[in-house]
């Protein structure tokens, strides 16, 4: 009687344990594809001629989730961050470049990636 209790027990942690795994694998699966969308927006961005920054607009990419967004912005010579596209740009040599991607996963839960590179143009 005792042991079937114990062994309850240790059933019940271990559902847990494997729910609480399943979880964090959807996270990180999400977080993956986030990190690999904004590298490649960054690229794009550094493939592109600076005349061309102003009317950019970044790619349409899926598989996140709902609500998926990603915003460029470029830092300006006094320090602000401005989106892209935007109507004129006076940014430094070289422009500090900034990828948001924020989206909504599987669970409700709001996730953000965000990354950044230096652009020489």
């Amino acid at each position: 009687m005792i042991a079937a209790g114990i062994m309850a027990m240790a059933f019940v942690y271990l559902a847990g344990s494997i729910i609480s795994v399943a979880s964090t694998n959807s996270i990180s699966e999400g977080q993956t594809l986030a990190h690999a969308h904004a590298s490649s927006v960054l690229e794009d961005i550094k493939n592109t001629p600076f005349a061309n920054w102003t009317s950019y607009a970044p790619p349409v990419m899926t598989g996140l989730g709902a609500g998926e967004q990603i915003q460029v912005h470029v830092a300006t010579a006094n320090g602000a961050w401005v989106a892209l596209p935007t109507a004129n740009l006076a940014a430094p040599n070289p422009a500090q470049v900034r990828v948001t991607i924020n989206w909504t996963d599987r669970k409700g839960r709001p996730l953000q990636v965000r990354a950044s590179t230096l652009v020489a143009r």
